[in-house]
């Protein structure tokens, strides 16, 4: 393992999660950046970038949730660590985790309303990445710590379906498995014609985003540093496969 994954091990986060982060330098890592004004990989705030005519005021309030997580694709909600698990086990596991997995083809994205806020999807089925994230699941439940009260209340358990609950109260989390839904959020929760307005403006500036067919080549740890600071890039480890 590398000096600066050492020392991420070493440092104290309050929760982990595995995610998907977009190369340092690409199209899409240049334009999350951008339009959250974060760059998780640095830690560092960046300017934000108003390309699609929201004003900045607009841009910097509904991108103030997604800019405390920087810009990712979930594969694995944050966690604590269980007790006698250590972050440097989890760097290690991730590791080899990803040494062993091929890259994973998503095909072209898409802008689409997911619940209340905007992301970018999938545009069509991508079995794979539903794999992915099974396999993710599977691999790293050992290095959580089971839910407190009330961090399963925050999930709103009576407003779940059964199914929701019983990926609840089995991962910590509701939509696991075949309720995960991939995306990258852009948005905080919109208003209905908050949500279009932006939406139309949007829509039309995001082809040479979301055009070309994305493919994860890489899987990356991220860390909540906690007191309300954003989340960081720890690690980001190919797909050797």
């Amino acid at each position: 393992m590398t000096q600066q994954h050492n020392a991420a091990a070493e440092a104290q986060f309050e929760r982990y999660a595995v995610y998907w982060t977009p190369e340092q330098g690409s199209p899409l890592a240049e334009f999350g950046r951008s339009w959250l004004g974060y760059d998780a990989d640095t830690g560092s705030p960046v300017a934000q970038r108003d390309d699609r005519g929201l004003g900045l005021d607009l841009l910097e309030r509904i991108t103030t949730t997604p800019r405390h997580y920087g810009f990712h694709g979930t594969l694995l909600a944050p966690y604590r660590l269980r007790d006698g698990k250590s972050a440097y086990e989890l760097l290690d596991r991730l590791q080899r985790f990803a040494a062993r997995r091929r890259p994973v083809a998503v095909g072209p994205l898409q802008l689409e309303k997911l619940f209340d806020f905007l992301a970018l999807v999938p545009k069509n089925d991508a079995p794979a990445l539903n794999a992915l994230h099974a396999e993710c699941a599977f691999a790293f439940d050992r290095y959580w710590a089971p839910l407190t009260d009330d961090e399963r209340a925050r999930h709103q358990p009576t407003e779940l379906s059964h199914t929701q609950r019983l990926m609840l109260a089995q991962w910590g989390y509701p939509r696991m498995l075949c309720d995960f839904p991939f995306h990258l959020t852009l948005t905080g929760d919109l208003e209905a014609d908050q949500s279009d307005a932006i939406t139309g403006k949007l829509a039309a500036n995001l082809e040479d985003i979301c055009g070309p067919p994305l493919t994860l080549e890489s899987i990356s740890l991220c860390g909540d540093p906690g007191s309300e600071k954003p989340f960081q890039v720890l690690a980001r480890f190919p797909f050797d496969g």
